[in-house]
């Protein structure tokens, strides 16, 4: 039994990386991103910090052998007054990509539907849940021959009864929340 629930948690892990991408600005590794269809709008979406508007004019996308351009209309969350970023509570940033940029990801990626996306989930402690992202830290650039060699993070976890979610002792990096339903 443990086994079939690891291969499904690999399983899981594997086809929610499908949808995440890792971000780039100016060839060093920066964070992670997942990518969402609305209609006919295609959407990036990852924290703020990792999508500030000053970087976003030379971020890139590693999209198999090359690196896609990262263009759209950039919103975030406001900073606090008087405060920085990392002092922003919900730290949330959205792409919307252009056309030709969610063309070229689409050639590698898949991007999540909004059928897909369970908006009224409460967690349980009953349940097992995976956190997926792409890190700068487990990036490796191989500046020798010209290659990156993205490391993605899975970490599994269980809902804690003192609070909303225990998080693994891990905390840099973008992450995301797939609820594995063991039925």
């Amino acid at each position: 039994m443990k086994d079939y629930i690891s291969n499904q948690l690999q399983y899981c892990g594997n086809k929610a990386l499908d949808s995440t991408c890792q971000l780039f600005y100016k060839a060093v590794a920066i964070g992670s991103g997942v990518l969402i269809k609305i209609k006919q709008e295609h959407y990036l979406v990852s924290a703020a910090h990792v999508i500030e508007p000053i970087y976003i004019e030379s971020m890139t996308i590693p999209n198999g052998e090359i690196l896609v351009e990262l263009q759209g209309e950039l919103i975030t969350t406001e900073i606090p007054i008087n405060l920085e970023r990392k002092d922003d509570k919900i730290d949330l940033g959205i792409i919307k990509l252009t056309k030709f940029c969610s063309d070229e990801l689409a050639k590698r990626f898949r991007f999540i539907e909004l059928n897909q996306i369970d908006s009224d989930h409460t967690a349980l402690e009953s349940h097992q849940y995976m956190f997926c992202g792409y890190p700068k830290e487990t990036t490796i650039v191989d500046n020798m021959k010209m290659k990156i060699n993205p490391t993605p993070l899975k970490v599994r976890t269980k809902i804690a009864k003192r609070a909303p979610l225990t998080l693994p002792d891990y905390t840099t990096g973008t992450k995301w929340v797939l609820d594995y339903d063991r039925n």
